[in-house]
């Protein structure tokens, strides 16, 4: 088991110790993974605060190289540990451990627990560490691509012993598309003197819509790139149940100017409401690292989806991705009650 044994009882993980922690928070976050955990509603309530306490902090850890984010993301861990240890029974664990094992896919073979209990040898570490650099490009990829490189991994590399040990760690097949994956709520607007094309916002009085948050700086060539999807999303998308907000987060000394920036929005005919990030706290809000990037928010304030960098990168269908998950979002109902959260 890899959470409850490794977590509390044994040595802490060291590697992708952030990557453990989320997929079982997200999966704890989800309505329906919760009834398929079988988690009542008073466990629900005992781990609500430790979830809300370390959720966000996490997340903002989530694109740190392990040397620097996992000596921040331990206590947090400790803490999710402690929480789910007391408020769980044991085959909960077990099973929520399975499921955080599927929800993070092939990055889960760098746990030290999971390369432990399938014994890899140093060839095969050494073909792992090849497939990891490789995959990278296989970012802007369809899930269906990423799964059939790590199905092919696995097969080509793992003994038959190891498959059959990877299966009793996986569990039961997931189709995740069938669940509410509800990453983190989203941080709310903090720091902004000036607002472009809008008063100021709070994402908590869009509750009820879709948020497509967005972070550029005008001197920026690739987020220059991404600004006729923006305006196509602004311009096609009903108003009235998705709202684009973007930060101006600068980088250099000339994107700290204001009337420049102002000039930017108009020559570029940009019409949806834009915060002006000045000093930067929204970005390190978010845990935002590269310009441009594009999140999606749902109706009840959840992250649920992001991509980093050009939409359509050489090849990548970043575009048409996000544009057909802001319309699943449209179209999910409002669940009243149903998830962790108690804000």
């Amino acid at each position: 088991m890899l959470l409850g044994t490794t977590c509390l009882h044994g040595e802490l993980p060291t590697t992708n110790t952030v990557m453990a922690a989320r997929a079982r928070l997200i999966a704890l976050r989800s309505p329906e993974l919760q009834r398929q955990l079988g988690v009542d509603p008073g466990q629900i309530e005992r781990m609500a605060k430790v979830l809300d306490e370390v959720d966000l902090p996490l997340w903002q850890l989530r694109d740190l190289p392990p040397d620097q984010g996992n000596a921040k993301a331990l206590p947090l861990f400790r803490r999710l540990c402690e929480s789910l240890d007391s408020a769980l029974l044991p085959d909960q664990l077990k099973q929520l451990d399975q499921i955080a094992f599927r929800l993070q896919g092939w990055q889960a073979l760098q746990l030290p627990s999971v390369v432990d209990q399938l014994r890899l040898d140093g060839r095969q570490e050494q073909q792992y560490s090849e497939f990891l650099a490789g995959a990278k490009a296989l970012a802007g990829r369809s899930p269906r691509e990423v799964s059939l490189a790590e199905f092919n991994w696995i097969q080509q590399v793992l003994t038959a012993g190891q498959r059959n040990q990877l299966k009793e760690l996986l569990g039961a097949p997931i189709d995740f598309s069938r669940h509410r994956l509800l990453q983190v709520k989203a941080p709310e607007v903090v720091g902004v003197d000036h607002w472009i094309n809008s008063a100021p916002l709070k994402l908590e009085d869009l509750r009820g819509k879709v948020v497509v948050v967005t972070f550029w700086t005008f001197g920026c060539i690739n987020c220059i790139h991404n600004l006729p999807h923006y305006r196509k999303w602004h311009a096609q998308l009903p108003r009235d149940r998705v709202t684009l907000l973007a930060y101006h987060t600068p980088e250099t000394a000339a994107e700290h100017d204001l009337e420049r920036v102002k000039e930017a929005v108009q020559k570029q005919n940009l019409r949806f409401p834009i915060a002006v990030d000045e000093r930067k706290e929204n970005w390190k809000a978010w845990g935002n690292n590269i310009w441009p990037s594009v999140y999606l928010v749902d109706k009840q304030g959840y992250v649920r989806a992001w991509w980093y960098g050009e939409l359509n990168w050489q090849g990548a269908t970043g575009e048409q991705q996000m544009r057909a998950r802001i319309r699943e979002l449209m179209a999910e109902p409002q669940p009243a009650g149903e998830a962790v959260d108690r804000k």
